[in-house]
């Protein structure tokens, strides 16, 4: 049986989800999250899925973030795995791999076909 009594956490996360629901509102009405999840990633605030972006306030992003971690929610903070990874193709090699990996030649170039070049081997960089 739960107590009729609330602790400073439990205090705490409402006072935290009354700010987030006040500055959250969409057209002056609460959002009904339909007991989604409330997560954040790079300091924007969504709802059950990336489709869904509720907030690009940085303010609100860190109570979501600190609702979450009391209530041992740590998984949605940053999640990053919901974030579809950006892919380009190594015009050298060809073989796709993550955008990020393309530092050379304008963006052109994997790293490994970049360390068969002459520029690297001569060690101008």
């Amino acid at each position: 049986m739960k107590s009729i009594y609330k602790t400073e956490k439990d205090l705490l996360i409402e006072q935290m989800w009354e700010i987030v629901l006040d500055a959250t509102k969409e057209n002056g009405k609460l959002i009904d999250d339909a007991g989604c999840d409330w997560f954040t990633i790079n300091n924007c605030t969504y709802i059950g899925s990336i489709e869904w972006l509720v907030s690009e306030n940085i303010e609100v992003a860190r109570l979501v973030n600190a609702i979450n971690t009391l209530n041992g929610s740590n998984n949605l903070i940053n999640k990053y795995n919901e974030i579809p990874i950006e892919t380009a193709t190594c015009k050298y090699c060809n073989k796709e791999m993550e955008a990020t990996s393309l530092e050379y030649d304008n963006g052109n170039m994997c790293i490994p076909c970049y360390m068969k070049t002459d520029e690297y081997k001569k060690g101008i960089y």
